[in-house]
Formats: structure tokens, sequence, C-alpha cells
């Protein structure tokens, strides 16, 4: 197809974006992730099938998992402190 002012297009095979491939997996990765709900909650487990000794390792697993948190905002908040350290200079 032409247009006034501009000249036509040869087509060599090649889509205008063939040799970059890293464009590629980054649109890739945009394409899939779009529509996906940001910031979900994760569904409840469901605690009526487990037993007491169940619920007392899933009660185990969940103070683990808060230390982690706990440990990875400790970590963050002491990047935090250098790094606002060095701007009030």
């Amino acid at each position: 197809m032409e247009v006034a002012g501009l000249s036509p297009q040869r087509h060599t095979g090649k889509s205008e974006h063939s040799g970059n491939s890293d464009w590629r997996r980054r649109r890739g990765a945009l394409e899939i992730n779009d529509d996906l709900p940001q910031n979900m909650p994760k569904p409840k487990r469901d605690l009526d099938p487990m037993s007491i000794g169940e619920l007392n390792e899933y009660i185990d697993e969940m103070h683990e998992e808060i230390e982690r948190v706990r440990a990875e905002i400790a970590k963050k908040e002491a990047h935090r402190s250098g790094v606002e350290s060095l701007f009030k200079k």
C-alpha cells in the first residue's frame, strides 16, 4: 500500500524486530502478565480436614514465615537507612 508522500517499503522476509530476541522476550512477558490482577490476596487454607497435629505444624510453619518476613523488613530498613544517610550529607 502506498501513502502519499511516503515511499513503499520493501518486504525482506524479516519482521522489523527479527534480530532482537530480547524485545520478543520482554514483549511476551508483558502480554502474559498484563491481565493478571496485582496484589490479589491468597486464598485461605481449608483448616477443616486438618488434624490437631497438622494444625500445630501449620502454626509452626506460619511462625517461621513471620520470622522470615520480619528479617526481610529489617534488611530493607537497614538498606534504606544506609541510602538515606548518603543523601543527607
